[in-house]
């Protein structure tokens, strides 16, 4: 028997689809209302097409150590990697901030302390990266003080990419890709 709230009742009150209320009710009836046991992330088998292997490392490397001015865009193309799964790899991120970002910020602090900040997606939040920029970066941001949505620390998000999109003229960019290169 359903008792309090039907189910577009709560999910109009936290704002969350349906589909969610209904998925979070099934887990807990089948753990017997055991809320830690529901919250659990369930286990499971690595996917069997993934190409993350030492090989796989190896070979990136190796084109990393070859040509490093080559952009991760050809590089994950040659590897037939997505660019979703490039663009999210801590590794990468930490590939970009060693060989990219950290020359560059030692060349314009010139020796001056500094604080980095960077937005909470997965492959800066990760506990690789965390250590990475703990080791190398004079200061950090790290995730459990960043707000979330937060206009005065994430100018990027919340003016320059509409300044930039007002100021564009004459050229239509119709994807992401086409914006980058």
């Amino acid at each position: 028997p359903q008792r309090g709230h039907s189910r577009s009742k709560i999910s109009e009150l936290l704002k969350v689809t349906e589909q969610l209320v209904r998925t979070v009710t099934r887990e807990l009836i089948s753990s017997d209302y055991d809320c830690e046991g529901a919250a659990e992330r369930k286990h499971h088998s690595r996917r069997s097409d993934t190409a993350r292997d030492a090989e796989f490392v190896t070979q990136l490397r190796a084109m990393v150590d070859e040509d490093p001015s080559r952009s991760m865009r050809s590089i994950a193309r040659e590897l037939q990697v997505s660019e979703g799964t490039w663009l999210r790899s801590s590794e990468v991120s930490i590939e970009v901030l060693q060989t990219h970002v950290k020359p560059w910020i030692e060349e314009v602090a010139a020796g001056r302390p500094y604080v980095w900040q960077q937005d909470s997606a997965p492959c800066h939040t990760s506990r690789k990266s965390q250590k990475w920029l703990s080791d190398n970066f004079f200061d950090f941001v790290a995730p459990d003080v960043w707000p979330p949505n937060s206009p005065d620390l994430n100018p990027m998000d919340y003016f320059v990419w509409g300044a930039v999109e007002r100021g564009r003229v004459e050229d239509v960019i119709d994807a992401k890709s086409e914006f980058i290169e």
